[in-house]
């Protein structure tokens, strides 16, 4: 399955290394966009960007980490959300996604490969404890 190119994600510029003098990450994380089809390279590059987000602006780029997530969440969590080519958005692309983000975002020595693997448990962590507090209420 591919998940998205490195190389092109629109809107979510993930292209920059994680270290060195271009270490921050042009992004255009937005509001949650409204319910229908989405681009894969827009579900992708939202994760992507969050990730690139959290490992080069933790702090100054708090209101977009939290756009994208928020992102994340309402494709997620709405009730027949599919991608454009009709695949489902369920966790499972999610995860997906997550363990193949190595493939898509560049990092260059083990500390960045490092910062990179945290970032993405990060959010994943983020998305996943939305979903365990809705269940939890459903009980």
């Amino acid at each position: 399955m591919t998940l998205g190119s490195r190389q092109t994600h629109d809107k979510w510029d993930t292209t920059r290394a994680l270290d060195g003098p271009d270490a921050g990450l042009v992004s255009n994380v937005s509001r949650p966009k409204p319910v229908g089809p989405v681009r894969r390279a827009d579900f992708v590059g939202c994760i992507d960007g969050c990730v690139h987000l959290l490992v080069a602006e933790p702090d100054a780029g708090l209101t977009r980490i939290q756009a994208g997530q928020a992102q994340l969440r309402a494709w997620l969590h709405g009730h027949t959300q599919t991608l454009d080519d009709g695949t489902p958005i369920d966790f499972a692309l999610f995860d997906a996604a997550i363990l193949s983000i190595e493939e898509r975002v560049p990092q260059r020595g083990a500390q960045a490969h490092v910062r990179l693997l945290h970032a993405s448990r990060l959010l994943a962590e983020s998305v996943y404890a939305k979903r365990c507090a809705e269940a939890k209420a459903q009980t």
